[in-house]
């Protein structure tokens, strides 16, 4: 295609450039927004079935804080993955020592 007036030839041609990017544009757009749905609708799924299988999750308002996170020694909470707490000290039910108890560093219970 060729018109006579220069300037209305390059007018047209960067339409057209400016047009295809533009379409291109959108259709990666959509591409993307439609992937990016699918995968948050997997983890949402996946993430639901971990919580009403009872999992390692402390409840269904806070999903993503898995409980082996939140031990904090001296903190007077025995959480998993602590052997006895510093603060107190605290130790698990049936603990049972015919002398004194100590908890060195939340991991190993010390009986003397």
């Amino acid at each position: 295609m060729f018109i006579k007036n220069q300037k209305a030839q390059l007018s047209i041609e960067l339409v057209i450039i400016i047009g295809i990017i533009i379409i291109g544009t959108i259709i990666f757009a959509i591409f993307y927004l439609s992937t990016t749905s699918k995968n948050i609708g997997r983890a949402t799924e996946a993430l639901e079935k971990e919580v009403d299988s009872g999992s390692s999750l402390i409840n269904k308002e806070n999903v993503s804080i898995p409980a082996h996170t939140l031990a904090v020694c001296g903190d007077g909470i025995l959480s998993p993955g602590e052997a006895c707490d510093t603060n107190g000290p605290i130790f698990p039910s049936g603990t049972s020592c015919s002398g004194n108890l100590t908890c060195n560093n939340c991991i190993e219970i010390i009986c003397t």
